[in-house]
């Protein structure tokens, strides 16, 4: 029989036989699962499983040999006291095949470890995200219904508008009067209406936030239908806010919006609620005239349809509003195609 050469720890010229072989296996397997509990031991995560009973027939100064060898390998390098295990070279070379090799093997992964203080290990655990955690879509993809399906047009109207804001905060806090709000209402159509026509980019004013409440509104209690912005250029030579689908008579709408003695008074104005309602009602006549039979415009006054909103009258001086309005209307001209919102007492 042919004799073949094997090494430690047999010497050269011993002939390999089937017990030999399978004591080299089993040696074999052996090392192979002591040196992974080794490291799995000094990786701080706690005692080594052991998967194989050792062999008997194994000789202990192999062991012996491969603990001291792990013990030269836990000695602190680079200076630095607080770490423990493998060199950085080590550490290196060993993500740099794990990149390569996918980085499954236990030995690869071995040689990056979590760091390691002093005497104490540190267990640090992976970060991990509940099961049931609620991730909020805005964040993301953005809010594409300004003011959330929940929002008021209240609340619509100062998100759309900083200077809206402004002025409910410095001339109508707290509110003077209760004003119609609703969350059952069309949010589109409310940004869309609250732009200033006018502009050339996208502008939300307090007077066209406050327009476009009332033109909901007014849509809301049946007064008028369909209310649209007048487009430009027609916008600018027909200076009235809405055109409308009816009802018949009405093509076109315009909306005031008077204020009480209160605002008058934060604002620094000069005159009582009756002169400025009186002079309201006057000025809606001559509006009602003066843009008849313009392109694109109302064919007669009677096409013209006035809201009135008191939002920003007391209840103590609505009726007194609605008077002189009135009033000044009729020694104008005419006090027809008037309608008051929001006139609760």
């Amino acid at each position: 029989m042919t004799k073949k050469n094997i090494g430690y720890p047999y010497t050269y010229g011993d002939q390999l036989t089937p017990e030999m072989a399978c004591n080299n296996r089993k040696q074999a397997v052996s090392y192979s699962v002591l040196i992974s509990n080794i490291w799995w031991h000094n990786l701080g995560f706690g005692e080594p499983i052991q998967s194989y009973p050792s062999f008997s027939n194994e000789p202990k100064t192999v062991i012996v040999r491969i603990v001291e060898t792990s013990r030269v390998n836990s000695i602190n390098r680079g200076g630095d006291l607080g770490k423990s295990g493998p060199g950085p070279r080590a550490k290196a070379d060993a993500l740099k095949n794990a990149r390569k090799t996918g980085g499954g093997s236990i030995f690869v992964q071995g040689f990056t470890p979590q760091r390691q203080y002093g005497s104490r290990p540190i267990n640090n655990k992976p970060l991990s995200c509940p099961n049931n955690v609620k991730i909020n879509q805005e964040q993301f993809y953005g809010n594409q219904n300004p003011g959330g399906s929940s929002s008021s047009m209240e609340t619509m109207s100062k998100r759309l508008s900083q200077e809206y804001t402004e002025y409910q905060q410095k001339f109508n806090s707290p509110p003077v009067s209760k004003r119609f709000d609703t969350k059952n209402y069309d949010q589109e159509k409310f940004k869309e209406l609250s732009k200033d026509p006018r502009a050339n980019k996208e502008v939300f004013h307090k007077t066209t936030v406050d327009e476009a409440r009332a033109a909901l509104q007014s849509e809301m209690e049946g007064i008028v239908d369909n209310p649209q912005r007048i487009e430009k250029p027609i916008c600018k030579s027909v200076d009235l806010d809405f055109k409308v689908d009816g009802p018949a008579p009405y093509t076109h709408m315009d909306v005031k919006h008077p204020v009480g003695s209160e605002i008058l008074r934060k604002q620094n104005r000069k005159v009582d609620i009756k002169t400025m309602a009186y002079d309201m009602g006057e000025r809606i006549v001559d509006q009602k005239e003066k843009f008849c039979e313009l392109e694109q415009g109302p064919k007669s006054s009677e096409n013209i349809l006035h809201i009135v909103d008191l939002a920003y009258v007391p209840s103590s001086e609505k009726e007194i509003v609605k008077e002189y309005c009135l009033k000044g209307a009729e020694d104008a001209g005419s006090s027809e195609g008037i309608q008051f919102l929001n006139d609760n007492k």
